[in-house]
């Protein structure tokens, strides 16, 4: 029913939010680690 469709599309909101969160961490390790040697070698 609605109810379970609101269920769902609840939880692929939440999991999409924790998704660009972990994009977001990994990114930031990644470019870190990738960018800085970049900066110092220009």
């Amino acid at each position: 029913g609605k109810s379970s469709v609101a269920h769902s599309v609840v939880l692929l909101g939440e999991s999409a939010r924790l998704a660009l969160l972990v994009q977001r961490v990994l990114g930031v390790a990644t470019g870190a680690g990738n960018l800085n040697p970049d900066e110092t070698e220009a």
